[in-house]
Order: structure tokens, then C-alpha cells, then sequence
């Protein structure tokens, strides 16, 4: 552990400029002894438009990786994504489920499919579909298109966090990471997140 961060030090320190997306990895970099003269703190740049549609949905994200966490606390991802769609079905929301991460289609097996899709499906046929909504999300165009619909989110990972944050579609963060807390911390929007630890 120690040589890596040797050699993360003595990378960095040979770039000409770094730029960090939050305050967890400024202060993480600061620490490695790299020259502070060469970070920025930038807030990740979004590159792409999230056009504004008629929103009715309340999206809700579905990340595999919440079911490791869960399991520390001897809680179980399925039950704990059921009572979030519960929730809003009793106060007559339609919803759509959304993949935290796409998948690996051009990545040659023997990788593991590390997208959602697994756990979207197993929750998706408890539901009625025509108020719980699995659509076909190919790619990332296909992912915003979805995101555009939503007027309310539930999200957990980063990068979901800032696509919601683009799109201006208010949220709640249900975290189990330093970066999506800290981001929200450094944009001041810290109340929005719901630290996993917390979940009852």
C-alpha cells in the first residue's frame, strides 16, 4: 500500500494539472505531498444537455453494489428497494427504475455483467408494470432520455448524483460513499443525503 502511494505521488507530482471532483479527493491528493499549486477543485463539467420533458415520474436508481453494504447490516437489497417503491405507489407516483451502471456488453466474458439489470428485473415483476416501469436503456443517450421524465429521484451512486444535479431534478442521495457526500457537502445540498448507516 505504501510503494502505491509512492508512486501516486511521484505521478501526479509530474503532471501539469490536476483537477478533482470533490473535496474527499482534494484533501486525499493534498495528502500524498503533491504540489498544491496543481489541484483544482472543480465540480465534475457535464458535458451533455438533459432536455426538459413533461416530468411525471419519480425515478428511482437501482445500484447492485447497495447489496454488499446491506448485507454488513444484515439487510437485504430487495426489501430495501420494495419499501421505497412501495412508498410512492401509495401516494400514486408512477414509477421507473433506472441502472446505476449499464453493463459490460462489449467487454468479452469471463466478466461478471456488472450491470443493475439482475436486480431491476427481480424487483420489477412484484409491481404492476404499468405503474412500475423498467425502460429499455441501451446507452447513455437512452439513460438521459429517461432521467428527462422524472420529477423526483433516488439516487446513491456519483455519477448518478450529477446527472440528476444537471437535469435540476430535486433528489434524495441515499450514500454509502465519501465522494457523493462530500460532493453534496461542498454544493451545500448535504441535507438531500441519507448516509446507509442511518437506514432503518
Amino acid at each position: 500500500m505504501k510503494i502505491n502511494k509512492i508512486l501516486a505521488k511521484l505521478l501526479l507530482n509530474m503532471s501539469f494539472l490536476i483537477i478533482v471532483r470533490e473535496s474527499y479527493s482534494y484533501n486525499f491528493v493534498k495528502k500524498l505531498g503533491v504540489d498544491n499549486k496543481k489541484i483544482i477543485l472543480l465540480p465534475t463539467p457535464i458535458i451533455f444537455r438533459i432536455k426538459r420533458r413533461k416530468r411525471k415520474y419519480v425515478g428511482i436508481f437501482i445500484d447492485k453494489n447497495l447489496e454488499y453494504f446491506l448485507k454488513k447490516q444484515k439487510k437485504n437489497s430487495m426489501d430495501f428497494y420494495s419499501k421505497i417503491i412501495k412508498y410512492f405507489l401509495k401516494k400514486h407516483e408512477k414509477i421507473i427504475l433506472l441502472p446505476q451502471v449499464i453493463g459490460i456488453n462489449r467487454v468479452p466474458l469471463p466478466l461478471k455483467d456488472v450491470s443493475d439489470y439482475s436486480i431491476i428485473k427481480k424487483l420489477a415483476a412484484e409491481f404492476d408494470p404499468s405503474q412500475v416501469i423498467v425502460p429499455p436503456i441501451k446507452d447513455i443517450k437512452d439513460l438521459l432520455e429517461n432521467i428527462s421524465k422524472c420529477k423526483f429521484c433516488i439516487v446513491s451512486r456519483f455519477h448518478s448524483l450529477l446527472f440528476v444535479l444537471k437535469a435540476r431534478i430535486p433528489f434524495i442521495c441515499i450514500s454509502y460513499t465519501k465522494k457523493t457526500e462530500y460532493l453534496l457537502k461542498d454544493i451545500k445540498l448535504k441535507r438531500f443525503c441519507i448516509s446507509l448507516s442511518k437506514y432503518e
